[in-house]
C-alpha cells in the first residue's frame, strides 16, 4: 500500500497505551478505549477511491525478537546481508531517477521515504540484538571464469539514467562503465 499522504498509528497493544487521539476527538473521551493488551492501527481519512470506495482488506506482518538468549535471534553475534540486486542497493540515502519529466524513488520499496538498505538494517536490528557486525556482499562484475585472469568492475544496468545523486563508484561515473548482459532490453545478472 502507497502511504504517501496516509497518517496512521500502529498501537502494538501494551497495558499503557492510551486511547488514540482521532477516535477519542470523533466518539469522546469517555467513551474511547485504549484498547489495552490489543495490537491496532489507526487510519485517519483514509481516501477510499484507491480501493472501489469500500474499506480495503489489510493484513500485517508483526515481528519481534524473543526475550529468550537461548534463541537464535539470541544467539547471532554476526550476519551476512545479500541485497537484492540494483544499482542504489546499499544508498543510505534516497536516490531519485528523473524519466520524462516524472521522479521516483529507485530504492524505496519497504517503507515510505526510508531506503530499503535503512529498514533492513533497522529490522535486522530489532529481531537479533546481538549482532555486532554484519558483513555486505557487494555485486560486482567478472570478465573471466579463471581467478588469475579475472578483473571484477561494478557495471550499471542501462548507460544513460538520470539520478540524484548520481551513480558513483570510487570517482567513476556511470559513463565510465560497461552496461550489464540485456535480454529484451533489460538487465539480466550472471553468466
Amino acid at each position: 500500500m502507497d502511504m504517501t499522504g496516509v497518517t496512521w498509528r500502529w498501537y502494538s497493544g501494551n497495558e499503557a497505551q492510551t486511547a488514540d487521539p482521532f477516535i477519542a476527538a470523533r466518539m469522546g473521551a469517555s467513551s474511547t478505549q485504549a484498547h489495552r493488551g490489543l495490537a491496532y492501527v489507526v487510519f485517519e481519512d483514509l481516501a477510499l477511491n484507491a480501493f472501489g470506495n469500500r474499506i480495503p482488506q489489510l493484513s500485517f506482518e508483526v515481528f519481534a525478537p524473543l526475550a529468550d538468549a537461548d534463541t537464535a535471534e539470541g544467539l547471532v553475534q554476526a550476519a551476512t546481508m545479500i541485497p537484492a540486486s540494483g544499482e542504489f542497493a546499499y544508498a543510505t540515502e534516497v536516490v531519485r531517477k528523473t524519466d520524462a519529466g516524472t521522479s521516483s524513488a529507485v530504492n524505496v520499496n519497504a517503507v515510505a521515504d526510508t531506503p530499503d538498505i535503512v529498514v533492513s538494517l533497522d529490522r535486522l536490528e530489532a529481531l537479533a540484538p546481538r549482532v555486532a557486525s554484519v558483513s555486505l556482499v557487494v555485486a560486482w562484475f567478472g570478465n573471466d571464469l579463471r581467478a588469475g585472469n579475472c578483473t571484477l568492475r561494478p557495471k550499471v544496468e542501462v548507460a544513460a539514467k538520470t539520478t540524484l545523486p548520481l551513480w558513483s563508484v570510487n570517482g567513476v561515473t556511470r559513463a565510465g562503465v560497461p552496461v550489464v548482459s540485456q535480454i529484451d532490453g533489460k538487465p539480466v545478472y550472471g553468466g
